[in-house]
């Protein structure tokens, strides 16, 4: 469990949260007529040999790191750099993202 910051009001507020335990699914309808099937699916070891199943018609990576571990920071490098590795991603859009950022408080 760790904490995140939140700045959609106008002061920050703290969120807890947790690692995602399997996968999630989600679809993003947007305004316009395409939507986004948005998949979380875990970073634990154990997740990473079935990242490859997900990458099918993949449009874009978002790769989201928490940053309040510097210690695991190579290991994300490594896997980021092997799941890049994949064919299917050549043309593929990478976003990466840090969360649980330390946040400042007014």
């Amino acid at each position: 469990m760790g904490q995140a910051c939140s700045s959609t009001s106008s002061s920050p507020q703290v969120v807890k949260t947790s690692p995602t335990i399997g996968f999630n699914v989600g679809t993003l309808n947007l305004d316009k007529n395409p939507s986004l099937t948005l998949w979380d699916v875990g970073g634990q070891k154990s997740m990473r040999d079935n990242w490859r199943f997900y990458l099918d018609d993949c449009k874009a990576l978002v790769f989201v790191l928490d940053s309040s571990n510097q210690g695991r920071l190579p290991e994300a490098q490594k896997a980021l750099k092997k799941v890049l590795s994949d064919m299917k991603l050549q043309d593929v859009s990478l976003m990466s993202l840090q969360t649980r950022a330390i946040c400042l408080m007014p």
